[in-house]
């Protein structure tokens, strides 16, 4: 069909899916209001909620209540959809954030596969339990306890398919006006999966944290944070700021603490929040797919006490959809002690990773001028240049030279794009990449900076 006989809905899709292809619009940038785009365009308000309604669901565009629809796909790791670049055949160098450095089963996950084998068959010829397999809880709670120092029960631990699965349950032991208030940048799929896009507060986060007296003046009743590793800024949380969130909890409100790669810090952890709440308001979430492998999507949380019945009462019908294979396979996995010799290796791996990457941003020219957080924690950590110039400017630059490594704008809940930090991942590159990856930067940058 030519362009002449395509609807007029159509003819606009397509002009609004170029802008985004060029770049002309920026992931997570908000999109012209249908009012104002149908007086811009010359069409009638129905063709532009016909291509909104389209863009949104071929995914390249989302809406959020009584804001705007927003350039969409996953900002954290999309650049711009369809461009040369953004294909990950055409770039050597991403340093993405979302990866880990487990490249091979190791042999103790190996020999726990092998050995569920044996025991798989009694398991799928008996009923599930609701809130996941027993031996795999009480196995979690040994897990924690070693990790982490937190002291639970089986009773209190539930199992999910990933994270969002979690945040949908929890979600649903709150009324429905219940005020969520987040970190921005933060990870959008969790606020998403917790909130649907409704009765959302964002505190501003900076390389240096964020501001108590901006918490409180969001009248939040739950507030989801990442102590050990802000994501994805990278800092660690200090004692101080944790007694303060504490505090602000009291008695009438509830925190999430995602517990984001606490088994992987180079130095000795600081309590969790859990750890250290005396009035049971604080909801301990992690997963595994970070110390055992990318594919293994299984989440827990360790509920307080006092909000166990709650979740029998109001989620009777859940039944946890973890398969009775990937149970019995992690179960085996913590019981023959396996995940703890595969969390000393990747934390001696990432420490010579960090400290590889750290000595060729040493090297640059304008290393004077860059700034670093995060970089006593694994994985990732962020990148502060001295620059007026705007983050996905000096991105645009990385991705001549075949480099993917994203502004923390990406992970704007606000939709803003005036940062330069940047969120450098180096988990899943070899050193000689990264080092080759950081010259490369500074070629970019050279002169830019």
């Amino acid at each position: 069909m030519s362009m002449g006989k395509d609807p007029l809905y159509m003819k606009l899709y397509n002009k609004i899916e170029k802008q985004l292809i060029s770049g002309e619009i920026l992931p997570g940038e908000r999109l012209a209001p249908k009012r104002a785009l149908a007086a811009s365009e010359g069409v009638s308000l129905n063709t532009v909620i016909a291509a909104y309604d389209l863009l949104v669901k071929n995914g390249l565009v989302y809406s959020a209540e009584r804001r705007g629809y927003f350039a969409a796909g996953d900002e954290a790791e999309r650049s711009f959809k369809g461009s040369p670049w953004s294909s990950p055949s055409t770039r050597r160098y991403v340093f993405s954030i979302n990866s880990n450095g487990i490249a091979k089963i190791p042999k103790r996950l190996e020999r726990a596969r092998h050995d569920v084998e044996y025991g798989i068959e009694k398991r799928l010829l008996s009923y599930k339990e609701y809130t996941g397999n027993a031996d795999l809880r009480e196995q979690i709670c040994a897990y924690l306890f070693k990790t982490r120092h937190i002291s639970c029960t089986s009773e209190q631990i539930i199992t999910a398919s990933g994270l969002n699965e979690l945040m949908n349950l929890i979600s649903r032991l709150f009324p429905p006006d219940t005020i969520y208030a987040f970190e921005d940048p933060t990870e959008k799929k969790t606020e998403f999966a917790l909130t649907g896009g409704k009765n959302i507060r964002t505190v501003s986060s900076g390389i240096g944290g964020f501001s108590m007296t901006e918490l409180e003046d969001t009248g939040a009743d739950v507030f989801f944070c990442m102590p050990e590793k802000q994501y994805p800024l990278g800092y660690k949380m200090t004692m101080r700021r944790r007694e303060e969130l504490l505090h602000w909890c009291g008695n009438e409100r509830y925190m999430i603490e995602y517990g984001l790669c606490s088994e992987l810090s180079f130095d000795a952890p600081l309590p969790s929040l859990y750890e250290t709440d005396k009035n049971g308001r604080v909801i301990y979430v992690n997963t595994f797919d970070k110390v055992i492998a990318p594919g293994v999507s299984v989440a827990y949380m360790v509920l307080p006490v006092q909000l166990v019945e709650l979740f029998k009462d109001r989620l009777w019908y859940h039944h946890s959809n973890i398969s009775e294979y990937d149970s019995l396979l992690i179960c085996e996995y913590i019981s023959n002690g396996g995940i703890y010799s595969s969390i000393k290796r990747l934390v001696k791996a990432y420490r010579k990773k960090c400290a590889a990457a750290l000595d060729a941003f040493s090297a640059l020219p304008f290393a004077d001028s860059l700034t670093f957080t995060g970089t006593g924690n694994a994985a990732f950590f962020s990148i502060a240049p001295r620059t007026g110039k705007k983050g996905y400017e000096l991105m645009k630059h990385l991705a001549a030279r075949d480099v993917k490594l994203l502004p923390v704008s990406c992970y704007s809940l606000r939709h803003s794009h005036e940062s330069n930090i940047f969120a450098f991942g180096y988990a899943e590159l070899s050193e000689a990449d990264i080092r080759e990856g950081i010259r490369l930067i500074g070629e970019a940058w050279d002169r830019v900076i």
